[in-house]
């Protein structure tokens, strides 16, 4: 697998029956371009480095160890995103599927769940000015949200219309809803 192309060819039904994971890598990802960050991994995700331009530095974290094996052959840190600190900063995030759901394929509890002002907080800590971050939140009751969640499509977009980091510093690139998750593409201003 070589491209963005060859892993939307590999399972071409399943990313045209999830236009947001489609756009992720055919759009999103090969537009990326220096230091990407990628929270959460799995095994939809072993191969998502491949879509990164070559000048990308495409890393992932993810909070449980047996994601280990998916994720980026380039550096991998187990570790919470909230709790990630290096010692540079990124040009894009990524954080689709790790929104609106309390707990992982695991069982273990997710800790950015109902913690989107940290969140925010910390997604500006570590953007560069002229940044992006893909917030993909899952606000689908059958597919992971929860019957109970608060995750849904009016409850992102008023976070991203009203909370005072996203709308003082961050414009909009792209917001649609996908079966499942949002996609919502912010970039940082100033």
């Amino acid at each position: 697998m070589n491209n963005s192309i060859d892993l939307y060819n590999s399972n071409k039904n399943w990313y045209d029956s999830l236009p947001e994971r489609k756009y992720i890598i055919l759009d999103f990802l090969p537009s990326c371009d220096g230091h990407t960050l990628d929270v959460g991994v799995h095994y939809f995700n072993k191969n998502d480095k491949v879509c990164c331009k070559k000048t990308c530095k495409y890393e992932t974290i993810d909070i449980d160890e047996r994601s280990n094996e998916f994720g980026s052959s380039y550096k991998h840190t187990t570790v919470d995103f909230l709790d990630y600190n290096p010692q540079y900063k990124f040009d894009n995030i990524i954080l689709f599927g790790v929104l609106g759901i309390y707990d992982g394929c695991g069982g273990y509890n997710y800790t950015l769940h109902n913690n989107e002002l940290k969140l925010i907080e910390k997604i500006d800590m570590l953007l560069n000015i002229n940044g992006r971050v893909l917030l993909g939140p899952d606000v689908d009751v059958r597919s992971g949200a929860g019957l109970n969640s608060y995750s849904t499509i009016d409850y992102w977009n008023d976070i991203i219309k009203n909370n005072e980091i996203f709308k003082n510093k961050y414009s909009i690139l792209k917001n649609m809803m996908g079966k499942s998750n949002m996609i919502i593409v912010l970039q940082k201003n100033i």
